[in-house]
Order: structure tokens, then C-alpha cells, then sequence
């Protein structure tokens, strides 16, 4: 969906992110507390996404790439190594270390 963590790293240009309502979970649905909010996908919009991905061969491959070069971009062992070197730094820094 086009909600929570996944956000981190999808948008628009590199997936294809399913609209959705907010709902509460109700009872029964453990882990899940009864009160707790879900993010229910939009079944027709999952469906739209899909057929585009089948009958748009231009697209998928620019979705896919764009995709590809943020993990390459932004997810990679060296990119993490280095937001992990700075942040450290920073902290470093921060505190006198």
C-alpha cells in the first residue's frame, strides 16, 4: 500500500503503491489489537496496477529500473556503510567522543 514503513524506500516513480482506507482492525485479527488501525488495500487499484504491469512493457521496465537504481542508490552495503559513518560522526561530534 501506499502507507507505513514501505514508504522508506517506494514512491510512485519506483513502484506501484496501492491506494487504501483506514480501518480498525476489529476482533480476532491477532496479533493485531482490536482498536488498532489497518491500512485496507484498494482491491480495483491493486487491480489497475496490475494490469499495467502486464500490458505496459515501457512502463514496468521504467518502474523497475527506477526501483533497481534506488537500491543500488540508496540501499546498498557502501550507502548504508556511509549514512551509518556519518551519523556516527555526527553523534561523535555531538558529544564530544
Amino acid at each position: 500500500t501506499a502507507y507505513s514503513g514501505n514508504l522508506e524506500f517506494t514512491h510512485p516513480g519506483n513502484s506501484f503503491l496501492v491506494s487504501y482506507k483506514m480501518r480498525r482492525v476489529g476482533p480476532g485479527n491477532e496479533p493485531y489489537p482490536a482498536g488498532a488501525w489497518w491500512a485496507d488495500p484498494s482491491v480495483a487499484d491493486a487491480a489497475r496496477h496490475m494490469k499495467s504491469v502486464f500490458e505496459c512493457t515501457d512502463l514496468r521496465r521504467q518502474v523497475a529500473e527506477a526501483g533497481s537504481a534506488y537500491v543500488r542508490e540508496h540501499l546498498s552495503p557502501q550507502a548504508v556503510g556511509r549514512r551509518m559513518r556519518e551519523r556516527l560522526a555526527h553523534l561523535a561530534a555531538q558529544h564530544g567522543w
